[in-house]
């Protein structure tokens, strides 16, 4: 199988700047590197910083033709109306740029589509008010077989092959709200997966499962008001995030 994810890492900078939004990525990075995340290779995993929309357009082409994507924006975002279905759209920010055409995307141009892909948005729902991985990646690949890395990969792609054609989208808040930053919704998602995949290391979880245990832990352990979205389509198989 071939496979390809887009980190896009959009901090922006001066008052804007997030933080977090890079401890985000990082964790992507170590997730997808480690056996649970499925044992991705460092050439499979691209990372933007700030980018242009050419940079960006660019990158997904690339993942247009491969058989699995996932593509993770962390950063500003904001609901617009869209004028033909009447649905609030989410905008992201890729970059600092005054220029609104260079550096406000739509969240349905960030589809590359991909036969079968992910997309997570851990941004702002809200109405528009504007607002280091070298050694990750070292860790995630330390004590793990060739064997092992293997098996998993075998093991993930499998599972992503069972699951229908078509694209699966991740949101960290529900439409007026705005989103965390320290614990953001991915660094809750993915310390859970690590978690779970710990204490049960023979069992696998789809995404839709773990977005559902990330709300309740946002809930109850952290009491953040924002509640995070899961639209995965009209399917019956849904794409793994933990690999067992």
């Amino acid at each position: 199988m071939k496979r390809l994810a887009i980190l896009i890492q959009s901090p922006l900078s001066g008052i804007d700047y997030r933080p977090g939004v890079c401890v985000d990525i990082a964790r992507w990075i170590r997730f997808l590197m480690s056996l649970p995340g499925g044992a991705w290779n460092e050439d499979e995993i691209l990372v933007l910083n700030n980018p242009t929309k050419l940079q960006l357009k660019t990158s997904l082409i690339r993942a247009k033709y491969s058989d699995f994507s996932i593509v993770i924006f962390s950063g500003h975002g904001f609901v617009q109306k869209d004028e033909f279905l009447g649905d609030n759209e989410i905008y992201l920010y890729l970059n600092d740029s005054e220029n609104r055409n260079e550096s406000v995307l739509s969240e349905y141009e960030l589809n590359p589509g991909t036969p079968r892909c992910i997309l997570s948005f851990d941004c702002c729902r809200d109405f528009e008010n504007r607002p280091i991985t070298e050694c990750v990646m070292d860790e995630a690949l330390s004590c793990r077989s060739v064997s092992n890395r293997d098996f998993y990969r075998r093991e993930f792609e499998r599972q992503v092959n069972r699951c229908e054609k078509g694209c699966t989208r991740l949101y960290s808040a529900s439409v007026t709200e705005s989103a965390n930053d320290d614990p953001s919704f991915t660094q809750i998602l993915l310390s859970f997966a690590k978690l779970w995949s710990e204490e049960n290391p023979h069992k696998s979880m789809n995404v839709r499962d773990a977005m559902y245990e990330t709300i309740n832990i946002m809930r109850n352990k952290f009491h953040l008001t924002q509640t995070p979205e899961y639209k995965g389509g009209r399917r019956l198989n849904h794409f793994p995030l933990i690999i067992g």
